[in-house]
């Protein structure tokens, strides 16, 4: 159901244009290849379209198919196919209308309970390792990183950050790595890098578990998170009271 989600929320994301130019060029590419996730995101644009019209065409199109693909339930044993009558038409279509209604209404209840949860909670984490003081001229990767973390070009941080991981697995730079692909909305990646930086048990434990609480939030593993906002909320550390807050509210 989880896996489900996510692929509900990418394709209503890649309907409202939300999603940057690669993400949108793997979307396309999925559902070019992927018959399943295709009727997905038919059913989705199905789905949404019937109740922001009240379900009238959505109705009228699925009792036609019904008819037409299943036949009547009445049919005579030599063959003979007659159409189905308005009461059980009716009977049919409030089943049916009843059925999207709930569907939607939960798949978008549930979505945005945890987006507004979310957007309530997260704020990316200050640099506090390298603030830039020198010219652009003699900056290291590292400055030139958190230079492009400071000014909000996460791209281009993600980017540098990923070059200095390829020589060594810093736990600061992991950390705030994850901070960008959190804000550009990449949080697969977000948790592999603060899932890291928990197995080291070093200095950022704590704000690491918080953020990898949020991310499991954000792709709707409400177990996964409030399994590491009790960690936090049975411990000392300045999350606590956050994490305590946001676990009564999950």
């Amino acid at each position: 159901m989880e896996e489900k989600e996510r692929d509900l929320e990418r394709i209503e994301q890649y309907l409202n244009d939300q999603l940057s130019a690669e993400e949108r060029t793997a979307v396309e590419h999925r559902l070019s290849e992927d018959k399943d996730f295709l009727a997905l995101k038919e059913d989705f644009v199905a789905l949404k379209e019937g109740i922001e019209q009240a379900g009238r065409n959505a109705l009228r199109h699925t009792m036609d198919s019904w008819e037409k693909d299943l036949g009547n339930p009445l049919e005579e044993p030599q063959g003979e196919q007659r159409s189905l009558g308005p009461s059980l038409i009716m009977r049919w279509a409030a089943v049916f209308l009843v059925g999207v209604v709930s569907v939607v209404s939960w798949y978008f209840g549930a979505n945005q309970s945890h987006k507004r949860l979310y957007n309530n909670y997260f704020e990316v984490y200050a640099n506090v390792v390298l603030p830039n003081t020198r010219s652009n001229e003699t900056l290291t990767k590292e400055e030139q990183a958190f230079l492009a973390y400071d000014n909000e070009d996460y791209k281009r941080a993600v980017q540098l950050f990923n070059q200095i991981l390829e020589a060594e697995q810093k736990e600061y730079v992991l950390f705030y790595s994850a901070q960008a692909h959190m804000v550009l909305n990449e949080h697969a990646e977000a948790i592999e890098h603060l899932q890291d930086v928990l197995r080291r048990q070093g200095l950022l434990v704590s704000q690491a578990r918080w953020y990898l609480a949020l991310c499991y939030l954000h792709t709707k593993e409400t177990e996964k998170a409030k399994e590491q906002l009790k960690v936090l909320a049975e411990g000392d550390s300045s999350y606590s009271e956050r994490a305590n807050e946001l676990l009564q509210e999950m």
